[in-house]
């Protein structure tokens, strides 16, 4: 007996299938049974909107069809299946987790519907009372990672429990070089629908059948937190991106002393982040970077350019008081930027001194040895200010022979091209450029090793999945595991879409869920698929050919052309020949099909077929090749 049907089990018509419908068929494979041998039911008998909780007025309704069920059926057993069928059978339970594999016999099935003072009443047409034994079994915590397992981006994951699902973190990723066009990538969201909820650090929320808290921990952006999440087969701690600063530039460092409670208390499964698995020792503090900035901004003859990323407002607190401090006006170039910048100020998170910064279409009245330039584009991205500034095509400032140029980042894995090439522009107009491979400019917010150690044996897991980074970093993760104690049953490292199953003693892989990458282009979310970026790159690769002509619908002679346009395939003066020879091509293929009045497409097919080999075999390249036939 399960709560209601859900969505699988209501598009297909069959109950208990996908996840739900596994695990009960492991359930019964392990006492020798198959669904052709027990009868399934369910309290509700339709699937509730949005698979939210039963109503009890629902659940009402549908008890004549369940009363007459175990009528007809006189159950030798019932095998409960989640909490609403726990409440509906045998109420006044408590938490089935308390009670979960527990086997109560005899017991007389009550009416369903009736008050725990009448569970000894009979169903209605049995003399004596149906009598069974009651099995209760309680549902499996799922793990469903959507996004940064196997990547560094686009974090996002998702706790499931008897269809309610709690979504985590919705992260996004830059474009990587081959994705052409493309602004930014977000996670495949496609398995989710939910809604979010504020709250402050410290306090704790209920969310369905999820309770979460949440503890301070110290990263590159203000009042960042891990959530410890309780769930009804135990507590699932998450830490989030974090390191361990002893004297964090807000005051807050990550409350260890909560996590070693949280320890003490129990903890079924840590979810830690990974960025820096490869990284031996401690990561740095923020104020390690004053020695570097002060000498920078005591020598700078010229203009100080600090690029960073928009969201470290640490980081640029720490660079205005720098300024103030050697005199120099303040400047935001670039809009992600000027956007924290003025949120961070209004909130509180930013001490900016009055009069200390200047607009941008007025930095020309400041001497370029009294200005500091805050701009975004740490990574090199093509359209930000940086890299516009670096080749002399931003609207307000470019790049000066004196200036000195700081890019406070490390390079996102898969960036470190785009970010040489943006510093190369820049020593070309003349600049000094300060990067992470030539100075000391930037601390990571993410743990290094000796922390990932530290909050291992602070929070001593049942099991353990390392999340946020690419294979190599959470299978260097998983080591670290192991030396802490944990064995490799207690761990598992799976990418994007590899769910994990969990009850109070045991871990499992789970079905795969879709997962994938959502493109921004423009105004465009997610109308950018894998087969457009395809085509977008042979076109960039190999440039386009385009062959028109019109074509006489009775006697499939050509009446005019064929043309042909290129563009990126060869230079305008070499092409003669080529052209020539890829027109006679054309219409040789055409030719093929004289009085067979031969479909269009087919022609188009041939055309595109012809004209390809021929430009193939003189040139070594595959064009795009757009055959458009007009018939008249």
């Amino acid at each position: 007996m399960g709560e209601a049907p859900g969505f699988n089990e209501d598009r297909q018509g069959e109950p208990f299938v996908g996840a739900a419908g596994k695990l009960l068929d492991t359930l019964l494979a392990r006492i020798s049974l198959s669904r052709a041998d027990v009868f399934i039911t369910n309290v509700l008998k339709c699937r509730p909107p949005m698979n939210r909780d039963p109503m009890p007025n629902e659940a009402e309704a549908c008890s004549p069809y369940l009363q007459q069920q175990l009528e007809l059926v006189k159950p030798k057993a019932v095998l409960i299946l989640g909490r609403h069928a726990l409440e509906r059978l045998m109420p006044g339970q408590g938490s089935i987790s308390r009670i979960h594999g527990s086997l109560r016999q005899p017991q007389e099935i009550p009416r369903p519907g009736a008050g725990a003072a009448t569970t000894s009443r009979a169903c209605p047409g049995s003399e004596a009372g149906t009598r069974a034994a009651v099995v209760v079994v309680t549902s499996r915590l799922r793990y469903l990672p959507l996004g940064g397992l196997g990547e560094v981006g686009i974090n996002m994951w998702a706790l499931e429990w008897e269809g309610k699902i709690l979504v985590v973190d919705a992260g996004l990723m830059f474009p990587q070089e081959d994705m052409l066009g493309i602004d930014l990538v977000l996670p495949d969201i496609s398995y989710l629908l939910g809604r979010g909820r504020e709250v402050r650090i410290g306090d704790s929320v209920q969310l369905g059948p999820f309770r979460l808290e949440t503890v301070a921990v110290c990263h590159s952006i203000p009042d960042a937190v891990a959530l410890a999440i309780q769930t009804p087969v135990g507590r699932v701690v998450y830490t989030s991106d974090f390191k361990i600063d002893a004297a964090p530039p807000d005051g807050s460092p990550t409350d260890m002393d909560r996590f070693r409670q949280l320890g003490d208390e129990g903890v079924l499964l840590l979810l830690s982040d990974s960025t820096n698995s490869e990284r031996e020792g401690h990561s740095g503090s923020e104020r390690d970077l004053h020695a570097a900035f002060e000498q920078i901004f005591g020598a700078a003859p010229g203009r100080i350019v600090v690029a960073n990323f928009a969201s470290n407002i640490h980081r640029i607190q720490h660079l205005v008081r720098m300024a103030a401090q050697f005199g120099r006006r303040v400047a935001v170039v670039g809009r992600s930027l000027q956007q924290n910048f003025k949120t961070a100020r209004e909130l509180g998170f930013l001490d900016v001194p009055e009069g200390i910064t200047v607009p941008l279409a007025e930095i020309d009245k400041v001497p370029p040895s009294k200005l500091l330039l805050l701009t975004a584009g740490s990574q090199g991205e093509p359209l930000s200010a940086l890299a516009r500034f670096a080749a002399q095509r931003h609207p307000f400032v470019n790049v000066h022979k004196d200036d000195w140029v700081v890019i406070s980042a490390r390079p996102i894995p898969g960036n470190e091209r785009m970010v040489l090439q943006t510093v190369n522009n820049l020593y070309r107009h003349g600049a000094r450029v300060f990067y992470s491979e030539v100075g000391k400019v930037h601390v990571t917010g993410h743990a290094q090793r000796d922390e990932l150690r530290e909050m291992l044996d602070a929070v001593r897991p049942r099991f353990f999945i390392p999340v946020h980074g690419e294979y190599r970093q959470l299978q260097l993760h998983s080591d670290i595991a192991r030396e802490a104690g944990l064995d490799d049953d207690r761990i598992a490292v799976v990418e994007d879409g590899e769910s994990v199953e969990l009850d109070e003693t045991s871990m499992e892989r789970g079905e795969k869920v879709p997962t994938g990458l959502v493109y921004v282009d423009g105004l465009g979310v997610g109308d950018v698929e894998q087969v457009v970026l395809r085509d977008r790159r042979h076109l960039a690769e190999d440039g386009i050919l385009v062959v028109t002509l019109t074509l006489d619908r009775d006697t499939q002679t050509v009446r005019a052309g064929p043309d042909l346009v290129s563009r990126g395939v060869i230079e305008p003066e070499l092409s003669t020949r080529l052209m020539a020879d890829a027109r006679n091509a054309a219409i040789a293929s055409i030719r093929r099909f004289a009085d067979t009045h031969a479909d269009v497409n087919l022609l188009q097919e041939a055309i595109h077929d012809a004209v390809s080999k021929t430009v193939y075999k003189q040139t070594r390249r595959r064009p795009m090749v757009i055959p458009v036939i007009t018939e008249i």
